[in-house]
C-alpha cells in the first residue's frame, strides 16, 4: 500500500513538472535559454554535471529567468540571499544541519510553481533536487539534481 502511494506521488510529481515545463516553453519561450544567463555562461557547457554523458549539455538548455527569489515553504534554514530587486529568499545551499522546501513562481501572476528541495547534513553532505536558484548570477537551473560533499565545509572543518 505504501509503495503504491509513493509511486503515485512520484508519477504525479513528474507529470506536474512536465506540464509546467511544456507550458513555459510554449507560452513564454523567453523564460528559458541563453537570455537567462550572464555573459560568462552563455557559451559554456555543464562541466559541473557528473553523470556520464551529461557534460556536453549547454547551460542555455537548463537556464530559466523566473521570479526571484524563491519562497521557502518549510524548513529550518536561516541563511538568506538577496535578489536583484533587493528581496531576500533562502540561500540555495543550506548551512550544515539545515534544509528547505521552496516554491519558485514561473512568472508573476501565473499560478504555476516549481519546487526546490535542499538539505545539508551536519557532516557537510549536500543534496538538492528540482529548480535551483543561482543567487550569484541570478538565474535558475531546472532540472537540477546534486548530491556532493561541500568543499567549503571541508575547508572550514580543517581550519578549526
Amino acid at each position: 500500500m505504501l509503495k503504491r502511494f509513493f509511486r503515485l506521488v512520484f508519477y504525479l510529481t513528474v507529470s506536474y513538472l512536465a506540464v509546467v515545463y511544456l507550458f513555459a516553453i510554449l507560452s513564454c519561450p523567453s523564460l528559458i535559454g541563453q537570455d537567462s544567463l550572464p555573459a560568462h555562461l552563455k557559451l559554456k557547457k555543464h562541466g559541473d554535471y557528473t553523470m556520464p554523458g551529461t557534460k556536453w549539455i549547454p547551460f542555455s538548455v537548463t537556464a530559466w529567468s523566473i521570479v526571484e527569489p524563491p519562497i521557502m515553504l518549510l524548513g529550518n534554514q536561516t541563511q538568506k540571499a538577496t535578489s536583484l530587486q533587493n528581496q531576500t529568499g533562502p540561500s540555495p545551499i543550506p548551512e550544515p544541519g539545515t534544509w528547505q522546501l521552496s516554491a519558485i513562481q514561473l512568472k508573476k501572476s501565473w499560478p504555476l510553481f516549481l519546487p526546490y528541495f535542499a538539505l545539508t547534513t551536519k557532516s557537510g553532505w549536500h543534496f538538492r533536487i528540482s529548480c535551483r536558484w543561482d543567487d550569484i548570477d541570478h538565474y535558475y537551473v531546472f532540472p537540477s539534481l546534486s548530491a556532493r560533499y561541500l568543499k567549503e565545509y571541508r575547508q572550514k572543518k580543517l581550519i578549526k
